[in-house]
């Protein structure tokens, strides 16, 4: 399990260009008492880093328009501490392979609410629950 560098925030940064998912995974991400911040797009998403105080989940699909997932991790490097934003692509591309330093995971689409949680209690920097123990990663994801 990665160290995290700075203080993790309650942030959680959702970006898909499907509405459907992103008010979906918001209200998950609600419900576990941390903060949704949603991005329709890469440029969005980016800017929206920018506000932030402090590395965050962030919850990628690699396939939209304007700035797809694959462009935003290329920008994303050039933020100091981007090794502090862990990243788990979302994405029904069985083809998608570890393809930054900050891809900690790929989320298999469709993917089930039970697979979200473990994501959110294992792998989000501000999570309490203690790393990787108790249980196995769901099928749906695959760890790097």
């Amino acid at each position: 399990m990665r160290e995290w560098t700075s203080r993790p925030s309650d942030t959680v940064l959702i970006v898909d260009d499907h509405l459907d998912t992103l008010e979906c995974l918001a209200e998950i991400v609600s419900e576990r008492g941390l903060r949704p911040l949603l991005a329709t797009n890469g440029r969005q998403a980016l800017e929206l880093l920018g506000r932030l105080n402090g590395p965050c989940l962030i919850l990628l699909d690699l396939f939209m328009p304007v700035m797809d997932g694959f462009q935003f991790l290329r920008a994303l490097e050039r933020y100091e501490s981007s090794g502090d934003y862990p990243v788990v692509v979302m994405t029904a591309s069985n083809s998608v392979t570890p393809i930054h330093s900050s891809v900690v995971a790929r989320l298999n689409r469709p993917f089930r609410l039970e697979d979200v949680h473990w994501v959110l209690d294992h792998l989000d920097p501000s999570s309490r629950a203690p790393p990787l123990t108790g249980s196995a990663p769901p099928p749906q994801l695959d760890l790097w």
